[in-house]
């Protein structure tokens, strides 16, 4: 039941990241209907659960080169899917790409220590 809880907080945090990036980039275009984000962040939830660790440990090699920058490439790479793959997402520019993929990581970042606050711990990724 513990998963649940952090899953619905982590789909909350990508649907705020969203709409803070929309809000703070005018190049980063979010359809901001109940019917076109809900499923964005769930996307965007699904991904960051399942592929995004896949990804990190295929790459970790690299990441432990680059110190850590190549991350930041994953999340650009993870946003940019999305983006390709969405009808209600739309980012004009590869400035757009990387100032919403640090809005969206800043975003989740918060909610992911705001959750250890609250809950003393998390096991969701």
């Amino acid at each position: 039941m513990f998963w649940l809880s952090g899953f619905i907080l982590t789909l909350f945090g990508n649907t705020l990241a969203l709409l803070l990036a929309a809000y703070f980039d005018r190049s980063f275009i979010v359809t901001a209907t109940a019917e076109a984000l809900i499923p964005l962040a769930f996307t965007l939830t699904l991904i960051n659960i399942f592929i995004r660790p896949l990804i990190k440990l295929v790459f970790s090699p690299i990441q432990f080169i680059t110190f850590g920058l190549s991350a930041l490439i994953i999340n650009i790479g993870i946003i940019y899917l999305v983006d390709i793959y969405s009808q209600s997402l739309t980012i004009n520019g590869p400035v757009a790409l990387v100032l919403g993929t640090h809005i969206v990581g800043l975003t989740n970042i918060a909610i992911y220590y705001a959750s250890i606050f609250v809950y003393g711990q998390m096991n969701i990724a």
